[in-house]
């Protein structure tokens, strides 16, 4: 096939994530018996996930590639539903989530499959699109979260190198409480 094949993933989302989507809604109760979960995985993703690091640079950035191309097709012969998951529930009433990303964006989101400049396979959110040499695609464009390219720009300006705030991001430090936490030394303050 030219696309991946979608299969329906009811239990991709933890009883926590469920009781979260519940919470948002401002409805956290349900009663269990009218829970409906629509969520999707695309067949063999997770093994082509799990190959792209045993492979050659080139090989890993031309099975990247291609999966940006597949999900292309996807949405061109499958609709762009398939990218969205949806819950539903009763609690004196019927109760529903907004749309939410499909478990295999989820996933496409948070794990190492693009290609940096370094030869490294990442997050998309460590990427700048243009820096691909990828096909642009706007639907896929506001669901796969990519690196905007200002955050570049910026971190230049201000004297920073780009790969330094991208460790940041990949260590799970995002304030200077967490930097010096982790690092042991704290700024004078007078």
């Amino acid at each position: 096939m030219r696309y991946p094949r979608p299969k329906e993933a009811p239990n991709a989302l933890s009883r926590e994530e469920l009781a979260e989507l519940r919470r948002q809604t401002g409805h956290a109760l349900t009663s269990g018996i009218k829970d409906r979960i629509e969520d999707w995985v695309l067949q063999g993703f997770d093994e082509l996930i799990a190959l792209l690091p045993k492979l050659g640079f080139d090989q890993r950035a031309e099975r990247a590639r291609l999966i940006w191309e597949s999900l292309g097709d996807l949405e061109e012969h499958r609709g762009r539903r398939i990218f969205e998951g949806s819950y539903s529930w009763s609690y004196y009433g019927d109760r529903r989530t907004p749309p939410f990303p499909s478990a295999f964006l989820r996933q496409l989101n948070e794990v190492n499959w693009v290609p940096n400049a370094n030869c490294d396979l990442v997050p998309p959110n460590l990427v700048v699109f243009d820096t691909l040499g990828w096909k642009p695609n706007p639907f896929l464009l506001t669901k796969l979260t990519f690196k905007p390219p200002i955050i570049d720009q910026l971190t230049k300006e201000a004297g920073i190198d780009p790969e330094t705030l991208d460790l940041l991001r990949k260590l799970g430090i995002t304030s200077v409480a967490d930097l010096t936490s982790r690092f042991g030394w704290y700024p004078c303050t007078t």
